[in-house]
């Protein structure tokens, strides 16, 4: 029985040890939105269509970088991989949207990611709406 309760206390604590990584796995950015990032240093919405990019690790920090709307819309997000703390940049190349969320948080989900969202949740034309 206390096999199984070390056990239990242990996958309880999975989420703040892959946060102290930042790896592939489902992540809630500012609790607005979610992507998965994939082993091969790609990720995609799973709350927000047509939303995806690249991310890598560089130093003490995971860069988060892509764009959504058919390329017109663009996001760069930064996040310590201390605490997961940092600052969320998102634009329009006609500049006709701009915002930065900062400070804000990515918090680790699950390690088996949704499928890639159809459309946006709510209509929403920005990810950070």
């Amino acid at each position: 029985m206390k096999f199984v309760r070390t056990c239990i206390a242990i996958a309880a604590m999975a989420p703040m040890f892959a946060m102290a990584a930042i790896g592939p796995g489902q992540y809630s950015v500012a609790g607005i939105q979610q992507i998965c990032l994939t082993s091969g240093g790609t990720w995609y919405g799973t709350t927000f269509s047509g939303w995806g990019g690249a991310w890598q690790i560089v130093g003490k920090n995971a860069h988060i970088y892509g764009n959504y709307a058919a390329g017109a819309g663009n996001d760069s997000m930064v996040f310590k991989k201390k605490d997961g703390t940092g600052s969320w940049t998102e634009w329009r190349d006609d500049l006709s949207f701009q915002t930065v969320i900062s400070p804000t948080s990515i918090a680790f989900v699950k390690a088996v990611c949704d499928p890639p969202a159809l459309k946006a949740q709510g209509g929403k034309a920005n990810p950070q709406q």
